[in-house]
């Protein structure tokens, strides 16, 4: 959990923005001159959407065969198959083999976006990025690393030692995306400005959790306009106070608890997000899973999604 203050983030926000343009800004730069550009021919923008991501943790210890079915039924685009030690569905995949699941994905019309291999880590990544791309997904979420006082410099060595993760994801056309854990190395606000501007690679990315920063989401929308085009996925995900989360168990998905996501969506339609948006929460209400049912899952992330739609519509 995060413990800066609101007044730091504000201050570090403000000195990124003081800088010298960091390489995220002159692309978006670019892409914003593109747009214009169809825009003078003629050209009609496609309305603003949300690429849902089903996480496959939200289910506990129901068996991945049968959590595949309910992509569709959540209004999902994909699925996202999370690791042990939170739940064992990416065992499960190898167990049944790999061209066994891509037919269980195509028998119920769902696909696979992501994989989220937290336990092997950033620096193991190279056999799951090539099973995530002969499944025909597009990302593999993990964490970064312990934190340090000097960022820039443990940042460059990050990126550095993912040299040989990051070449076989370009390699098989697989982002590879970093989470902002709480104490880690991409936690604080100045950390996502040298990962932006160090992490050179097309394929190295942002998996952004607001759970982990302050929960002030006009913020939360500025870092989001920072990162850009660094951004690979995010986590629709707060931190509700602790009396929220007596009140209510699964405060932490959207709508649930205080957090108004729309800043946060304006910021998402505002740098042309193309990428995966996850309904979270770790709250485990019932054999590790956030409902009783299987179907009771599924129900949340819909209310969920409804709730993120109707905030959508109004911008």
């Amino acid at each position: 959990m995060s413990t800066f203050s609101r007044r730091r983030f504000v201050k570090t926000i403000c000195a990124a923005l003081a800088a010298a343009p960091i390489a995220p800004r002159l692309s978006r730069a670019a892409v914003a001159s593109k747009e214009a550009s169809a825009a003078g021919q003629g050209a009609e923008a496609a309305p603003f959407r949300l690429n849902y991501l089903l996480a496959s943790s939200l289910y506990g210890s129901v068996h991945i065969r049968d959590v595949v079915p309910q992509v569709r039924k959540a209004g999902c685009d994909a699925l996202d198959v999370w690791w042990p030690n939170w739940v064992p569905h990416r065992t499960q995949v190898d167990e049944m083999g790999l061209d066994a699941f891509a037919a269980l994905l195509k028998q119920h019309g769902a696909r696979l976006g992501a994989t989220s291999p937290y336990k092997p880590g950033p620096f193991n990544l190279a056999d799951e990025l090539r099973a995530v791309a002969k499944l025909g997904g597009t990302l593999a979420i993990c964490g970064s690393t312990k934190p340090a006082k000097d960022v820039k410099q443990a940042m460059k060595d990050f990126i550095e030692r993912l040299k040989p993760q990051t070449a076989v994801a370009e390699e098989v056309g697989v982002d590879i995306g970093i989470e902002n854990h709480g104490n880690a190395l991409l936690w604080q606000p100045d950390s996502f400005r040298y990962f932006c501007e160090l992490a050179a690679s097309p394929r190295l990315k942002v998996s952004f959790a607001p759970y982990h920063l302050p929960q002030n989401p006009e913020e939360l929308g500025g870092l989001l306009k920072e990162i850009g085009p660094k951004l690979a996925h995010i986590y629709l995900w707060q931190r509700p106070t602790k009396e929220q989360k007596a009140a209510d168990p699964l405060a932490e998905l959207p709508g649930r608890g205080g957090m108004d996501f729309t800043p946060i969506l304006a910021a998402l339609k505002a740098i042309g997000f193309k990428g995966w948006s996850e309904i979270f929460t770790h709250a485990h209400v019932h054999n590790g899973a956030m409902a009783a049912t299987t179907d009771g899952v599924t129900q949340e992330v819909v209310t969920s999604r409804q709730y993120l739609e109707s905030c959508l519509a109004t911008l």
